[in-house]
């Protein structure tokens, strides 16, 4: 772990946060253009959040969730460090409630507690609090089904990884439901609440990896600028403020959903915490700051977006390799350092843009991606 031994020792409480995700890039990133000093704790430590936090610590990330023993042990070594907020990210959905007890007695959470989270990541209490707020959400089953399609996700998991195609009849394993399978286009809704009132950010168009191959990892997302009716926009609003108040969710959260052709739309998620997409709307807007102040109670009166759409694209290796060292484009970013092992499956780096339209900006990241494969063939055959 690396740290700046100056921020040391008996120091009054600061500003500094103490971030844990399972990738803090972004989060790191945001607190920078604030001037909020960072620590991260997460499970890639890449280049720039070497270069950025304060410190860091690198924790194992299993079947979409963080491991909450080695966790409490990581947070031990912060307890001599100046920090006032704790920021969690994605992966702490998972995490046991005696994490979340360490860090609320001696920081700030700046975030949802552990049982805000327990209610939006339970399939049964989420379902229950949709239906009672008539907000459309697919079927959830908790036993083996024989009809009808459904997808077989874990509790707690995040990410996309832990979600697959059921197969009729089959039994489930321990810890996992069943929801209901729609055909449509799904999307992340990235909103601020402070408990009571909720402002929305932004909505971004998801992709998995390969339509229609049963890999629902996540792939990466674009904003959609104007292109949202506005019926949708205002009725996406009145659902997150009702699901604000219910759930007294704060700070950066997404809501995940999908839209049928005939335009019908339904709650998948409720991610109560940063989203990945979250950074499309980061330049130059501070979310990092937004998030802790939303935490303590303040939104911003409005929240304007640039006219620029921006995506992103998640790269996975499709065979185990050691990384090259690499002279990096600007356009990408989550850079493994140089020697680090990556299996088959897992994400190598994250791919930028900023385009008009939407079109543009997947033609911009198909060639980008190409770009890149070329990129590392040449390092790994020079290496």
């Amino acid at each position: 772990m690396k740290r700046r031994l100056n921020r040391q020792g008996n120091m009054p409480p600061s500003n500094d946060c103490l971030i844990i995700s399972q990738s803090a890039r972004a989060l790191v990133e945001s607190a920078a253009s604030s001037a909020i000093h960072s620590h991260t704790i997460d499970c890639f430590a890449d280049q720039e959040t070497r270069a950025i936090a304060d410190s860091w610590r690198i924790l194992n990330f299993q079947d979409g969730m963080l491991d909450s023993m080695a966790l409490l042990d990581l947070l031990k070594d912060y307890e001599s460090i100046p920090i006032s907020h704790v920021v969690t990210g994605s992966g702490m959905e998972g995490c046991s409630k005696e994490v979340y007890d360490f860090i609320s007695r001696r920081w700030n959470l700046c975030g949802n507690d552990y049982r805000t989270v327990q209610s939006c990541k339970d399939p049964v209490k989420l379902h229950y609090t949709l239906e009672k707020a008539a907000i459309p959400t697919p079927a959830i089953a908790s036993e083996r089904k024989q009809n009808g399609r459904w997808k077989i996700k874990k509790r707690g998991g995040s990410g996309g990884g832990h979600v697959r195609d059921y197969v009729n009849g089959s039994l489930l394993p321990a810890g996992s439901f069943l929801q209901e399978s729609i055909t449509g286009t799904t999307y992340s809704v990235v909103f601020l609440g402070n408990g009571q009132d909720a402002r929305l950010i932004g909505v971004n168009e998801t992709w998995q990896i390969k339509p229609g191959s049963g890999d629902y990892r996540y792939a990466g997302a674009a904003t959609c600028g104007g292109m949202v009716p506005k019926t949708l926009s205002q009725e996406l609003i009145d659902a997150i403020i009702i699901l604000v108040r219910e759930l007294r969710l704060k700070g950066l959260c997404g809501l995940d959903i999908i839209v049928t052709d005939a335009q019908y739309w339904y709650v998948l998620e409720l991610n109560p915490r940063p989203t990945a997409s979250f950074e499309h709307y980061d330049a130059g807007k501070h979310l990092l700051q937004a998030h802790i102040q939303a935490c303590m109670g303040h939104l911003p009166k409005t929240y304007n977006v640039d006219e620029w759409l921006r995506g992103s694209l998640v790269v996975y290796a499709d065979r185990a390799f050691t990384m090259p060292a690499l002279d990096w484009p600007m356009w990408i970013s989550d850079r493994p350092l140089p020697g680090t092992e990556i299996n088959a499956g897992e994400p190598v780096c994250s791919l930028k843009a900023k385009a008009g339209t939407r079109t543009e900006i997947k033609e911009l990241l198909d060639h980008r991606q190409s770009t890149f494969q070329h990129l590392l063939e040449a390092a790994r055959h020079a290496a």
